[in-house]
């Protein structure tokens, strides 16, 4: 790739260009998901992981001034990641709202119970608002438990277009929260983009 189409891609990463995204996403994925399948010799979480990089990346585009950049904070988030992973591993969204609820149940927290009822009613009707590809892939990944590769076979679609429509989603349900009281925004951040 030339350098003038390198910096056309880094340009319209920062603004924020899907199709830059796709670009990126294309030039770095496979050497940060054999990266992370190097370190963690399991493909499925690796995909996970580099998903949740790419994710990361994208929300502070704004601050890279170099694809090399750009390539060095995907490993670094991506060697972190693995390591959190092999301490202390990811649960799915699901396995949390069951650990959370049992939580709540023991301690008969009434109080906490309604705040984590609101937050997943909350995002199931946002889901449902959703177009039809973004909400089919936010319910496959977050609520059925399938990796990229796994709805990308379901839905007949790349694992680019399952990362994109993941993100989309994403962003529209977290514009809803933002506006709503500062424990949902969190407790949604926490469940649903895998932020500790």
């Amino acid at each position: 790739m030339g350098s003038s189409r390198t910096d056309d891609l880094l340009l319209g990463f920062r603004q924020g260009d899907l199709e830059a995204l796709r670009g990126v996403v294309g030039r770095y994925s496979r050497e940060i998901h054999y990266f992370a399948i190097k370190l963690l010799k399991d493909r499925e979480t690796a995909e996970e992981i580099v998903d949740d990089c790419f994710l990361k990346a994208w929300n502070v585009r704004q601050r890279f001034q170099s694809s090399a950049d750009i390539k060095a904070f995907l490993y670094v988030v991506a060697r972190n990641a693995c390591l959190d992973h092999i301490k202390s591993p990811r649960s799915r969204i699901l396995e949390r709202i069951d650990e959370h609820t049992d939580n709540v149940a023991s301690n008969e927290n009434i109080e906490a119970q309604l705040i984590y009822t609101e937050l997943i009613s909350t995002i199931y009707n946002e889901v449902k608002k959703l177009p039809k590809k973004q909400r089919q892939v936010f319910l496959l990944s977050y609520f059925d438990g399938l990796s990229t590769q796994e709805i990308a076979e379901r839905m007949t679609i790349s694992r680019n277009a399952v990362f994109i429509n993941k993100h989309e989603a994403i962003k529209a349900i977290r514009r809803v929260f933002q506006g709503k009281d500062i424990l949902l925004y969190i407790l949604f951040l926490h469940y649903v983009e895998g932020i500790h």
